[in-house]
């Protein structure tokens, strides 16, 4: 109801009568209603055959563009909404939001991409790279979202769009999306960051550049650029939270990959606590499973094993099928430590 009333509340349709137009269209079977798993609330749609024959008709009223313009302008705005949610105590709820207009923020995509209006495309898609991460979609939806938002010639100009979705793309490296590092783009968005003075595209660009380097085995290196990122997000106050958990991540991370077990412990102790000051469970679960991982390391088994288990749960809550898969692996590596390989094989399967 709150996307109708936004997007066709215009001219002689006020926002209070959608609601007694959508009754009208229910009772004469054009419209179905739903119920959603989220308590009390209701959801419209209608059947494809008259979804087709209205957006026809809206055509050949000449009305089409103002309304996807008024469309793309409102999931714009949800996408931007959505990103400072994502990492919270509310995640849970977002995901779910985001999971049922999937298609219509597919729609807004596709829309401004073709209609001259690409970097719309751009701040959706630098919004939501972490709802397509976590939903496993990356590997070719968002790519191709993003790829043909950037490659329009309002998306080559140096916004603060187009670094934010290539930041996005140096983050999909480290998650293994592409076969060769994207410093390129990322050297871009820092270049973008510094020119127009915005912090979050700088510290970003910074915390993935380091990202790139602990990948290669650059740890020096990664770990100057990871604190140059963790600097900045310092700077910026309480919104930068987020960020300095995630950089403090990446930087145990490097502190673990060479054997540096206590250094990487103050690392993601630091980090868990700029994650449950914000209420985060969404990455956190991810924290969680690196503090097994060390457990692991350390030859605590026990403890491994139930960190592991409270990441997977975790990632279970937000549906992040990324994380599941991870925790699997983990769990499976730990059953083969412990000789029980039909349990090994049996979630490793599962992972599968």
């Amino acid at each position: 109801l709150e996307t109708a009333e936004a997007v066709c509340g215009w001219v002689e349709l006020t926002p209070s009568s959608i609601l007694d137009l959508l009754g009208h269209l229910v009772d004469k079977s054009f419209v179905m209603v739903e119920t959603t798993s989220v308590p009390g609330e209701t959801r419209y749609r209608l059947l494809e055959t008259i979804r087709q024959y209205a957006l026809e008709g809206l055509a050949g009223l000449g009305e089409a563009r103002e309304i996807r313009d008024r469309h793309l302008d409102f999931f714009v705005k949800l996408a931007e909404q959505a990103e400072t949610h994502i990492f919270s105590g509310e995640s849970k709820i977002w995901f779910g939001r985001l999971d049922q207009e999937l298609d219509n923020i597919r729609a807004a995509i596709e829309w401004s991409t073709n209609s001259g209006r690409a970097v719309a495309a751009l701040q959706i898609v630098g919004s939501l790279v972490y709802f397509w991460f976590a939903r496993g979609l990356l590997a070719s939806e968002w790519n191709d979202h993003t790829q043909h938002a950037l490659s329009r010639p309002e998306g080559m100009k140096r916004t603060l769009a187009r670094a934010k979705a290539l930041n996005g793309i140096g983050f999909m490296y480290w998650a293994d999306i592409y076969p060769t590092d994207k410093r390129s783009e990322l050297e871009e968005a820092l270049s973008i960051g510094r020119e127009l003075g915005d912090r979050w595209n700088i510290a970003t660009a910074l915390r993935n550049l380091g990202l790139t380097e602990n990948i290669l085995g650059n740890y020096q290196q990664a770990q100057t650029l990871l604190e140059e990122s963790l600097a900045i997000w310092r700077e910026i106050g309480p919104e930068g939270r987020n960020g300095s958990g995630w950089t403090l991540i990446f930087l145990g991370d490097g502190a673990l990959n060479q054997a540096r077990s206590e250094l990487a412990r103050s690392y993601y102790e630091g980090a868990q606590e700029f994650l449950r000051e914000i209420r985060d469970v969404n990455f956190l679960a991810y924290l969680i499973r690196r503090l097994g991982q060390l457990a692991w390391v350390e030859g605590d088994h026990e403890r491994a094993l139930a960190l592991c288990v409270e990441s997977l749960n975790m990632n279970q809550e937000v549906s992040d099928l990324r994380g599941m898969v991870a925790c699997l692996a983990g769990l499976a590596a730990i059953a083969v430590l412990q000789g029980r390989f039909e349990r090994a094989a049996r979630l490793m399967s599962a992972g599968e």
